[in-house]
């Protein structure tokens, strides 16, 4: 396997050349450029539990963790951004005293896919990477000087790709990192067709020193998308998967990724696809298909339950058109399959490419939905429970008339943190937006 080290500065006056380069331009970032502390008053409100809003940002799709909690010396968490500026960094919150510490660690092109993925060392540093939106062959790795901060970073290193990457999702486990990006390979890169989009996985034991890519699924020329998830009882990776909704493969498809054997596989452990350094990975005409598109629909993926592996539990929006759709949750197990409608959508955000407001599966309890709908009248969103056979919304947890409240997402390794942008989206330019993060600590029985 090839490895991509991490240079390490040798001293304090070096470190502060590098910056100075880095704002200059090396690498395109612009990191480490600001820190903003809160004060007391609006501290003391959130430390209650209160809703909060914090500086510009956005969460994005497909990156995964945005936000991890770590109960070490100082219990933090740890939230990604990426602001209408292209600023990409981190917001701290000391889950004790209350504080807040918001660092710009990189500055991409401004666009609401560009927030980082962020995870925590077993020495308790920050690992954060972010990847851009198909325009460069490397992914940045940011790692942080000292544990539980954020202020002061290592020398940035890149983690080269095989094609122009987008995405990050990093799967931890007892054995080390998982990293997944999409790749997008070109024309020239490749015969008989204009451009290629796969998936691909590199491993890290001490999330520094990461393995060559290597192709897992091969999505052909469909913009193709997936949410690796992994499995409360087994050390493969669910990798859940659908096209763009604008084409024609929306059904959405399961398949796991076993990373000792190097192997993809369905459910009962059948072979599907071996990994290896040169192959293109597996088609995903070849897995199986979870949820088929509704005809005349599309169906846009929205989260994966994190269960043991014979249980696979989907969140997404089926529609007709932008103008609604109906939220649903489909489970699988063995050759059951069951979905429950569980509320309506209302009128997308960005309508090209059917953004709905999304919805959030608790990783302690796949019965606990967040959800972000479009009334009308209102943006809200709001807290959903299984009742049976059927869901119950539980509460309304924010609602605005004049915001947009969008995309939630849960905080890894805590319990009710739920996290959502707030604020004016242009519903034809996703590159255009003037969001806030909201955090919200909520009880989930």
């Amino acid at each position: 396997m090839e490895f991509c080290m991490k240079k390490r500065i040798g001293s304090k006056l070096i470190c502060l050349f590098f910056a100075c380069l880095l704002l200059a331009g090396l690498f395109g970032a612009a990191a480490f450029a600001e820190n903003i502390e809160e004060t007391e008053d609006t501290l003391r409100a959130e430390s209650s539990n209160a809703a909060f809003t914090d500086t510009k940002g956005i969460n994005s799709w497909w990156v995964y963790p945005l936000s991890v909690r770590y109960k070490g010396k100082y219990d933090k968490t740890y939230t990604s951004y990426v602001g209408s500026d292209g600023y990409c960094g981190l917001i701290s919150y000391n889950n004790r005293s209350g504080k807040r510490e918001r660092v710009n660690i990189v500055k991409e092109k401004a666009d609401d896919h560009n927030a980082g993925a962020v995870e925590v060392l077993p020495d308790g540093r920050i690992l954060y990477i972010t990847s851009g939106h198909n325009t460069r062959n490397y992914l940045k790795v940011f790692v942080s000087k000292n544990r539980e901060m954020i202020r002061e970073w290592e020398e940035p290193f890149l983690l080269h790709t095989p094609a122009k990457c987008t995405y990050i999702q990093l799967i931890k486990t007892k054995n080390g990192y998982y990293l997944f990006t999409r790749l997008r390979y070109s024309s020239a890169q490749i015969k008989n067709a204009s451009k290629r989009y796969t998936w691909a996985v590199s491993f890290s034991r001490d999330g520094l020193n990461w393995s060559a890519f290597r192709n897992i699924i091969n999505g052909g020329t469909n913009q193709y998308y997936i949410k690796a998830m992994a499995c409360t009882d087994s050390s493969d990776i669910r990798l859940v998967m659908c096209s763009n909704p604008k084409e024609s493969n929306s059904d959405i498809r399961v398949a796991f990724y076993s990373p000792g054997k190097q192997r993809i596989t369905d459910v009962s452990g059948k072979v599907l696809y071996r990994v290896t350094s040169g192959g293109w990975g597996l088609s995903f005409k070849k897995a199986d298909v979870a949820v088929e598109k509704e005809k005349g629909g599309t169906n846009r993926l929205l989260d994966v339950g994190y269960t043991e592996k014979k249980k696979t539990v989907i969140a997404y929006a089926s529609a007709q058109n932008s103008s609604n759709s109906t939220y649903k949750i489909t489970e699988v197990k063995g050759k059951k399959k069951r979905t429950t409608d569980v509320a309506e959508s209302g009128k997308a955000f960005y309508t090209y490419s059917y953004y709905f407001g999304g919805v959030a599966i608790s990783e302690k309890n796949p019965n606990v939905l967040y959800i972000s709908r479009n009334t009308g009248k209102y943006w809200q969103i709001e807290q959903w429970k299984r009742s049976g056979k059927k869901w119950k919304r539980v509460k309304i947890l924010q609602k605005s008339r004049s915001k947009a409240l969008l995309r939630p997402f849960l905080t890894k390794y805590a319990k009710g943190e739920i996290n959502f942008s707030a604020g004016m989206y242009n519903p034809k330019e996703f590159k255009k937006y003037n969001t806030k993060i909201v955090r919200k600590i909520v009880k989930e029985k």
